[in-house]
């Protein structure tokens, strides 16, 4: 390079670097000069011909105005086809599409694509108006294989060692909320085709009170907190385009009484059905002092109406179902009053029985009493004009025996009194 070479070099960079072209920034092209994508998504076929949106890492957004360029799709096992869609936004147009560095013919080779499992296919695709800018997909299908997760967040407690994606660590412990009576728990697949159980295999109760295995096998129904016997597992599925594999997500949502450890089981199962794994979750949670019941969130010295006393954890138990005074979770010696439109009916067993009303019986009854009061109102009536005509009738009578008996002339008048 020679010095009048590095002179003009030096001039442009310091002397006046507004003048230099300004590449990769955003900012110093207009934004109706960007060349953009408006639809950009992959389908993935099942091998029951079912198709599903799969999608992308980060997600596309045709609004961000072309921020992420650099994309990865990640398919399941069970995915043997795909479908890409890509359009570009007016009046901006595709200017090439590659596949693996090769020109793609048609758009009809974008369709049904088959992909291997653990094969990779870089598409890259071009979009121009007044510049060309360049967007990159990477597909892979799974292979299949795994029983890891790439994801494990509880929500209402603590992990007392943190969670690292993929690692096989078999157990883990957690601290629940003192406040919240359900443990509330999201664990990502790392493949769509995993089949995840998620489910309460035992428990205990912790703390000074904690009732002892005698205690237990001679009232075994006494000593189970209501909450958890009167709440089952609930497990919820989503599609988390933020999660690590932007795959499915499950909620797993389990109850746990104050003073109470669960062992929560993660049985996992991978696509291949080749392998299986499972995590033990262990959680534990506090509760009141002794003297005082946990109830919806704080400590009282007394249950409310419905509830009962469980002494062994200090929490007021849930009465069952249609109950009103209880001893236990599983035996009530007084039902709910019955109502307008149920009838509740104590069992021997110590369970109620409801028994629903017709929904227009209320009527019914409205007009067999108002039927019945008209039907009791008109007898009297009719009763009372009886006894008036009757009344009447022997007046009548009377008043002519009266007429018979009076004399005709003077002269019997005064014979009659002499």
């Amino acid at each position: 390079m020679t010095a009048t070479a590095v002179w003009l070099w030096a001039t442009t960079q310091v002397l006046a670097p507004s003048a230099r072209p300004r590449y990769g920034v955003a900012a110093a092209v207009p934004e109706e000069e960007i060349p953009l994508l408006q639809r950009f998504s992959i389908r993935g076929t099942l091998l029951s011909n079912l198709r599903m949106a799969v999608p992308f890492d980060p997600p596309f957004e045709p609004s961000d105005h072309g921020l992420h360029r650099n994309f990865q799709c990640y398919l399941d096992f069970a995915m043997g086809w795909f479908t890409l869609t890509v359009d570009a936004k007016a009046p901006s147009v595709l200017s090439k599409v590659n596949l693996d560095g090769e020109p793609v013919p048609t758009r009809d080779n974008l369709s049904s694509v088959e992909i291997a499992p653990g094969e990779r296919l870089v598409y890259s695709i071009g979009v121009t108006w007044m510049r060309t800018v360049y967007y990159t997909l990477i597909v892979v299908r799974r292979r299949g294989s795994s029983t890891e997760l790439l994801g494990l967040r509880p929500i209402t407690s603590r992990l007392q060692v943190p969670f690292q994606p993929g690692e096989l660590q078999a157990k883990f412990e957690l601290e629940q909320a003192f406040y919240e009576d359900l443990f509330d728990v999201e664990y990502d697949f790392a493949d769509g085709g995993q089949n995840i159980t998620c489910h309460v295999e035992s428990g205990e109760t912790i703390g000074g009170d904690a009732p002892s295995r005698d205690d237990i096998a001679e009232s075994p129904n006494k000593y189970l907190p209501s909450l958890e016997q009167l709440h089952r597992v609930a497990v919820k599925r989503e599609y988390n385009p933020h999660s690590p594999g932007a795959g499915p997500t499950d909620r797993c949502i389990v109850p746990i009484d104050t003073w109470r450890r669960i062992f929560v089981g993660l049985h996992i199962e991978s696509a291949d059905q080749r392998s299986k794994r499972t995590i033990q979750l262990v959680v534990s949670r506090k509760g009141c002092t002794r003297g005082k019941f946990y109830d919806d969130g704080r400590c009282s010295p007394y249950c409310p109406s419905y509830h009962y006393e469980q002494r062994f954890n200090w929490c007021c138990g849930r009465c069952p179902t249609n109950c009103e005074f209880c001893e236990h979770w599983h035996y009530c010696y007084r039902c709910h009053p019955d109502t307008v439109t149920q009838k509740y009916m104590l069992n021997g067993n110590g369970s109620c029985t409801v028994t629903r009303i017709h929904r227009y019986r209320v009527y019914y009854d409205f007009f067999f009493y108002l039927s019945t009061s008209c039907a009791a109102l008109v007898s009297l009536y009719c009763l009372v004009c009886t006894f008036m005509l009757v009344r009447r009738i022997y007046q009548e009578e009377l008043s002519d025996d009266e007429e018979e008996a009076e004399p005709l002339t003077s002269r019997d008048k005064y014979l009659s009194t002499s």
